[in-house]
C-alpha cells in the first residue's frame, strides 16, 4: 500500500492529524518530499476535517521549523552541517546563505518557490542572524497560506483538484504564475499591517 493511501486510510481511521503533523514536522526537519501529496488524499477522505489537517499540517511544519533553527543557533556545526551533507545539500544551503545575508526577510519569501528544503532554510536563517519572529512569522504566514489554500481548493473542487494539480505539473508557467499569485497574497499579508 503506498504512503497516499495509507494517509488515506488513516483520515477515515481519525489518525490523519496526527500523522499529518508527523510528516510535516518530518518534511521540515530532515525529509524534503512535497506534504502536499500526503495532504490531498487525506483532506479528500475526510472534507469534514480539512481546515483540521491543513492547522495540523501548518503546526508540524513551525514545530520542525522551531527545532532547525535552535539546531542552528546551538549546533549547526555539530548537528546542522552534518545533515545538510549527508543529504548532498551543501550548494543549496550556501545559496540560501548568501541570499539570506543579502537579502533577509525577502529570502525567507522566496523559499516557497525555490528547491531549497525548508529546513535548510530554517537552519541558514538562523546561522544567518534573521531574527527568530521574523522568521517564524514568515514561514507561518507564507505556509498558512499554502496549506490552507489547498484546503480552500479541495473545499472548493473536491476531486477535481488532482485533475487540476495535473495540469500545474504539465504546465511550469501556470505553476510559475499561482506560486507568484500565492507569494504576493503573503506578502500583502506582511506588509498590509504595517501601513494600516
Amino acid at each position: 500500500m503506498n504512503l497516499e493511501a495509507r494517509f488515506a486510510r488513516w483520515a477515515r481511521g481519525g489518525q490523519s492529524r496526527l500523522a499529518l503533523f508527523a510528516a510535516s514536522f518530518l518534511e521540515a526537519t530532515i525529509l524534503p518530499v512535497p506534504i502536499e501529496l500526503l495532504m490531498i488524499p487525506v483532506m479528500l477522505a475526510d472534507r469534514a476535517r480539512l481546515w483540521q489537517a491543513a492547522a495540523a499540517v501548518l503546526a508540524g511544519c513551525l514545530a520542525g521549523v522551531a527545532a532547525m533553527y535552535l539546531v542552528g543557533v546551538i549546533a549547526f556545526e555539530t548537528v546542522g552541517a552534518p545533515v545538510i551533507t549527508a543529504l548532498g545539500l551543501e550548494a543549496r544551503y550556501e545559496a540560501f546563505l548568501g541570499y539570506a545575508e543579502d537579502n533577509g526577510v525577502m529570502a525567507l519569501l522566496i523559499i516557497n518557490v525555490t528547491p531549497i528544503p525548508l529546513f535548510v532554510a530554517a537552519l541558514g536563517a538562523a546561522v544567518s542572524g534573521l531574527s527568530p519572529v521574523t522568521v517564524f512569522g514568515i514561514i507561518a504566514l507564507t505556509r498558512a497560506a499554502r496549506y490552507f489554500g489547498l484546503a480552500l481548493l479541495v473545499w472548493l473542487f473536491g476531486t477535481r483538484i488532482l485533475a487540476m494539480l495535473e495540469n500545474l505539473r504539465d504546465r511550469p508557467r501556470l505553476r510559475l504564475a499561482v506560486w507568484a499569485a500565492g507569494i504576493a497574497l503573503a506578502a500583502a499579508a506582511l506588509v498590509l499591517p504595517v501601513i494600516v
